[in-house]
């Protein structure tokens, strides 16, 4: 057998092959996406004067309504969520507690889309305006019991607060 003729089948061989896997690849249909947070409210880095009503947030796909988690947290590392969140198709909410007060909230959601990626994210933003709630008024002679004076055991008058808060 000729030496020329096996080379130039190989090398014919070759590029059949090369030229197939590069078809291949440039047709190679992209990896499906998961779910991202499409949009908020009130947005990543937004500076409001009140607090909003509520935290939305909207992905890119469907949630699984029972996998999903929304807090708020803030001033106190309190989350200042009100209530249960609540999902519906790419939707994702809870009520914002109205009382909250000036300073910095991320939002946190650890959810799972309805294909099964779970997906976790968070954003800030920040409330600079005082809350919309005004505080109880501090009269003196208001009807309200009067406070204990913690500084004197003998003057306790009822529950301690520990046994309470238990």
């Amino acid at each position: 057998m000729n030496t020329c003729a096996l080379s130039g089948a190989v090398t014919r061989g070759l590029t059949v092959f090369l030229a197939v896997v590069t078809a291949l690849w440039l047709t190679a249909v992209p990896a499906a996406a998961h779910t991202a947070l499409a949009s908020s409210t009130p947005a990543e880095d937004a500076r409001l004067d009140n607090a909003p009503a509520e935290i939305k947030l909207t992905f890119t796909e469907n949630l699984e309504e029972t996998f999903f988690a929304l807090t708020v947290m803030g001033p106190g590392e309190k989350n200042w969520a009100r209530g249960e969140p609540r999902a519906h198709g790419a939707d994702l909410s809870v009520a914002f507690d109205q009382a909250a007060p000036a300073g910095q909230y991320t939002v946190n959601y650890p959810v799972v889309s309805a294909d099964g990626h779970p997906v976790t994210g968070q954003y800030r933003f920040e409330l600079t305006g005082p809350s919309t709630t005004k505080a109880a008024p501090t009269n003196p002679t208001s009807s309200a019991a009067p406070v204990a004076d913690s500084s004197n055991p003998s003057s306790s008058g009822g529950v301690p607060a520990w046994v309470v808060l238990v």
